[in-house]
């Protein structure tokens, strides 16, 4: 805890436990440990302890999300054992449920920003696709019309795209303005 204390909450307690991944690591030992010898109420004060600390990390570390979520669910299966041990049922149960509810959060969130990759992707592609074709246009000497016409394609494509996507509204009005100068030239 001292080694980590710059790690304390801004304005936390005194006998708050830093906010740090190695902090969190240590109580789950020790709880593990407590709950060994048979100390289930030890064992649990110090999981809600590691659990506090994990909420916070989950908050602010985007890096380490899977880690942490791991995490914080390994720490509500051991809640539920303590809880079990104690023959709180009901708190068991909660354990249990939230636990449940954590996965499913995790997996939407994964599935979501997935999406999201895949959008960028398409996005980006075809926003080359468009970059190469309106450059051409002036370097060559195009009598038929072919290479406005694949321009004019590109430009529907991602307009579709842009219509598709479920992306951010800065990105979208970004690529609108993208679209908007090339349509202008």
């Amino acid at each position: 805890r001292i080694v980590y204390a710059y790690a304390r909450p801004v304005g936390g307690k005194n006998d708050e436990d830093p906010t740090h991944l190695e902090i969190s690591c240590v109580l789950h030992e020790l709880a593990r440990v407590a709950f060994s010898q048979g100390y289930f109420k030890q064992a649990m004060n110090t999981l809600k302890s590691e659990r506090v600390i994990l909420e916070r990390l989950d908050e602010t570390a985007d890096h380490r999300a899977e880690r942490i979520h791991q995490a914080r669910l390994t720490n509500l299966t051991w809640l539920r054992k303590c809880a079990k041990e104690i023959n709180e049922e009901d708190l068991a149960t909660n354990y249990s449920s939230e636990r449940s509810s954590l996965k499913k959060s995790f997996v939407r969130r994964k599935n979501d920003e997935t999406e999201r990759q895949s959008t960028i992707r398409i996005v980006d592609r075809v926003i080359f696709t468009v970059q190469i074709s309106s450059k051409t246009i002036p370097l060559e000497r195009d009598k038929s019309g072919s290479k406005r016409e694949d321009l004019i394609y590109c430009l529907q494509e991602l307009s579709h795209e842009i219509n598709a996507s479920s992306s951010s509204t800065a990105m979208r009005a970004e690529v609108l303005k993208f679209r908007d100068e090339i349509v202008k030239w």
